[in-house]
């Protein structure tokens, strides 16, 4: 898929920008704090309804503006496809192609975006919750009735810890809360051990085609309980966990608290890898997203936020090799002197000039 085309009113410091992207590669170029990630931004809100930089949707809004609104155009799967989204004090209004979205899986489905920031090069330093984000933000993007199970697990496990949290806990109430839990976890562990059978290769091969030094690398997810027998394994793990539950007044285990991780040459990464390694590595993981996606035409957009300053000349050339057979590509930075074929975007003070030539 790609976007053609996005107009914003009052988002971050963008008053009004009506802006036209091609296929290929799109790189804005600007000083820090001129709108380049504000933009990158927009166009991944566009696809996901939440921010990869702050919780808090009034912060998008330009400052004492009524509202933000953001519409961008796609072509997705052959069809044109318009995304509107208003945010304003009454919270946010999200309609796609004229019609009102009542459930989120409804835009993930359709608009997929790839966002690679500088805070990811810290995936594997970061606690195992952000991990987790980026897992299940990929596998409802292939799976909206993952969605659909994570949001109804999440509503389980918060009754499940109220009722910890009570006074008299009722153990009856808690056995059914259990065993709800259980019962959508294993339809989610399913789903997550599928996927990460179908990552690892997709890494392996995108490590092996830009990594200056190739080495085994593999990834391990850190599941509760076996999949096999899995409705007997979790509910002896329960069990086992129900002191610890009742002495924190929370559930100590659960889908709500596994991980994954990297190993590289036959040690982890987080607590054996170099920075340059980590940076690398969570990176590729991005690129390895992209390249799960069988179906040409509704591959997702690949935004890079300033990667190019994380990598040293060598991992540059053959990044940007690399993408440049992908559908389409934003990419910030604030310095571009690349011979590689792109669309060029100046942005100052968030102002943004396309220019007419490629290249330099």
């Amino acid at each position: 898929m790609n976007i053609k085309t996005i107009e914003l009113t009052s988002f971050r410091g963008y008053e009004q920008l009506a802006l036209s992207f091609e296929k290929g590669l799109n790189v804005l170029v600007g000083e820090n704090g001129a709108g380049k990630t504000n933009l990158a931004e927009a166009i991944s809100f566009l696809s996901l309804a939440r921010s990869f930089r702050t919780n808090d949707d009034k912060e998008l809004k330009k400052e004492g503006a009524p509202f933000a609104k953001l519409t961008g155009r796609f072509n997705a799967a052959k069809k044109n496809l318009q995304v509107e989204m208003i945010l304003s004090s009454k919270g946010k209004k999200i309609r796609i192609n004229g019609h009102d979205v009542q459930k989120l899986s409804e835009l993930v489905s359709q608009c997929h975006v790839i966002t690679f920031q500088p805070k990811d090069t810290f995936l594997f330093d970061y606690a195992p919750s952000e991990r987790r984000r980026v897992m299940n933000v990929e596998i409802s993007r292939k799976s909206p009735q993952y969605l659909s199970d994570l949001n109804r697990y999440e509503k389980i496990l918060m009754e499940r810890n109220n009722l910890l949290k009570a006074e008299h806990v009722n153990f009856m109430q808690l056995e059914v809360l259990t065993d709800l839990l259980i019962d959508i976890s294993e339809r989610l562990e399913q789903k997550r051990q599928a996927f990460f059978q179908e990552l690892e290769p997709a890494l392996q091969e995108v490590y092996r085609r830009i990594s200056l030094t190739p080495k085994p690398i593999t990834l391990k997810y850190q599941a509760y309980v076996p999949l096999q027998n899995f409705k007997e394994h979790a509910k002896e793990a329960f069990s086992k966990a129900l002191e610890s539950d009742l002495r924190y007044r929370m559930t100590t285990i659960g889908s709500h608290r596994v991980d994954f991780t990297c190993e590289l040459n036959g040690r982890e990464i987080s607590s054996s890898g170099s920075q340059g390694e980590k940076r690398l590595v969570a990176l590729m993981l991005k690129l390895a997203f992209y390249q799960m996606v069988k179906e040409e035409d509704n591959k997702p957009i690949l935004i890079l936020d300033d990667v190019l300053s994380e990598l040293d000349e060598e991992h540059q050339r053959n990044l940007l090799h690399e993408v440049a057979k992908y559908e389409q590509v934003i990419l910030t930075t604030t310095d571009w002197k690349k011979e590689e074929k792109a669309t060029i975007y100046d942005v100052v003070h968030h102002k943004v000039t396309r220019r007419n030539t490629y290249g330099r």
